[in-house]
């Protein structure tokens, strides 16, 4: 579901995005951190735990580049920095609470 609300939040037209949404980057963050964590406490530890993170990313990094396709939307490197501050974050909790 999460993956699902990232992926239509991303690609919805600028216009249809409501007004009271809080700062964009923190979206990212808050997301991706989110996602990172569950991804996290889903798959057994090792090697496919980074393959998922970094699909994690480049999933990120997709989306990004599909921006520039809907209207009112646009390529970031901010968001991409965004997003992998979100994962990074999640990473570093889960690994705090030895996960």
């Amino acid at each position: 579901m999460l993956m699902l609300a990232i992926l239509v939040g991303t690609l919805l037209p600028a216009h249809r995005l409501p007004s009271w949404l809080p700062n964009d980057k923190l979206l990212h963050v808050l997301a991706y951190g989110l996602a990172a964590v569950l991804l996290i406490l889903a798959l057994p530890p090792g090697q496919g735990r980074w393959i998922g993170l970094l699909l994690l990313f480049l999933t990120g990094w997709l989306l990004e580049h599909l921006q520039r396709y809907v209207p009112g939307r646009g390529y970031s490197r901010g968001d991409l920095a965004a997003n992998a501050l979100g994962i990074a974050g999640g990473l570093t909790g889960t690994s705090l609470a030895g996960l």
